[in-house]
């Protein structure tokens, strides 16, 4: 990997789960961002730092960069999308 960070994955979910709050609804954009606690979703019922759609895709991104090689490409990535979204539940997000 050419830019190598070993935090990436962590800094990846924590992302995650900050802005399932901030998804579809900007008014709680900069409340998310001042980050004085995890935010629950105000249009799907999602629990403050659930595991989402985007949490999946995620999830997918580390298969691909474990499980395959570079050169990396498109279908590698949304293989890895379709599969972890069929395992992990279908979340809402």
């Amino acid at each position: 990997m050419r830019f190598s960070n070993p935090n990436m994955l962590l800094y990846i979910a924590i992302a995650d789960a900050v802005a399932v709050a901030v998804e579809y609804n900007r008014t709680l954009e900069d409340k998310c961002l001042e980050f004085q606690g995890y935010l629950a979703h105000p249009k799907h019922g999602l629990p403050a730092s659930s595991y989402t759609d985007d949490t999946e895709m995620s999830v997918g991104n580390t298969n691909v960069l474990l499980q395959h090689n570079e050169p990396f490409n498109q279908l590698m990535f949304a293989d890895a999308y379709v599969a972890e979204f069929q395992r992990g539940g279908r979340r809402k997000g």
